[in-house]
């Protein structure tokens, strides 16, 4: 038996630059995909935690229109209204927030002050049954690696300043 025709194949060195290329090809397609991969963890990471900055934001700016007396003892906020107390238990490396459902915002404080008709109300000395009034708080926050300030004021009406100033009538 005679062998006259040939068979068209490709040879060693074509199969091995190709399977190279297509290795190149491959690769390139992974680290692109582990970059966006890391790059979407990272935005989404970063908007959860602003989305519990501005949760908490947001229910302080909230208890402090509706409070009618707003108190301070050591590191705790309270804030009364007429049906609910709701206080704000605030640390260095968390905030809880108690009301009905209590809530829990692992935030960093790095600067916690109240102030009272602009006179500082300190955290010392204080104890639940000398908790001081204030309508003033100033929380620096850290996060991420910015510190972001955020301030507070409550304007009392004449009706609640009278209720919890002990010597207002006289």
């Amino acid at each position: 038996m005679k062998l006259d025709s040939w068979v068209k194949a490709f040879t060693i060195m074509e199969v091995v630059i190709a399977a190279l290329v297509a290795t190149l090809v491959i690769t390139m397609a992974y680290t692109a995909y582990l970059m966006m991969n890391h790059a979407y963890l990272n935005f989404t990471n970063k908007n959860d935690d602003m989305q519990v900055l501005l949760r908490l934001d947001q229910l302080l700016k909230r208890d402090f229109n509706h409070s009618q007396r707003i108190m301070r003892d050591k590191q705790n906020l309270l804030f009364e209204d007429s049906t609910q107390t709701v206080r704000y238990e605030i640390g260095p490396e968390f905030i809880i927030r108690s009301a009905l459902i209590s809530d829990t915002f692992k935030i960093k404080t790095t600067i916690f002050n109240t102030a009272f008709a602009h006179h500082f109300v300190p955290e010392e000395g204080a104890a639940i049954a000398e908790a001081q009034p204030i309508d003033e708080l100033a929380l620096d926050i850290l996060f991420r690696s910015d510190t972001i300030s955020y301030h507070y004021n409550k304007n009392y009406s004449s009706k609640d300043l009278i209720r919890i100033t002990q010597y207002a009538i006289n």
